[in-house]
């Protein structure tokens, strides 16, 4: 990733460097991805603060959960927590249904346009993110 918008994207002062720069520095960089809070950038932060923040996502064991093969869907818990973790790897909406006794709760991080439909659903956009306790 490209660090600015400035010659040779922000990697160096010299007059040449040896390796090309792609077309879209200008545009796609580290400080256009800070200024967007609606960025990859800003979400990847989001993620990593909750996951340090987060007992069951840092330290917890993992469990997928089979059932539905448009979405990649585990659990992460601790003996006090669980943590469902939903991805939808498909171009169009999906409709998952939490298996088992589990009730998905207050999404801690989700995508816009993801959340909770019913009791036992949560509605995935295309390439959607849910992440939320379950209850």
């Amino acid at each position: 990733m490209q660090w600015d918008a400035s010659g040779d994207a922000g990697f160096s002062t010299a007059a040449h460097t040896w390796l090309p720069m792609e077309e879209d520095y200008r545009t796609v960089n580290v400080a256009t991805e800070e200024a967007d809070p609606s960025s990859l950038w800003h979400w990847y932060q989001s993620l990593l603060g909750l996951r340090s923040s987060d007992a069951a996502l840092r330290d917890g064991d993992t469990q997928v959960l089979a059932g539905n093969d448009e979405v990649l869907a585990y659990l992460r818990s601790t003996p006090k927590e669980h943590v469902l973790v939903l991805c939808n790897f498909t171009s169009h909406d999906v409709d998952y249904v939490v298996p088992g006794t589990g009730v998905p709760g207050t999404p801690l991080l989700a995508t816009p346009d993801a959340k909770n439909t019913t009791q036992k659903t949560v509605h995935l956009p295309s390439f959607g993110v849910w992440v939320g306790q379950l209850r």
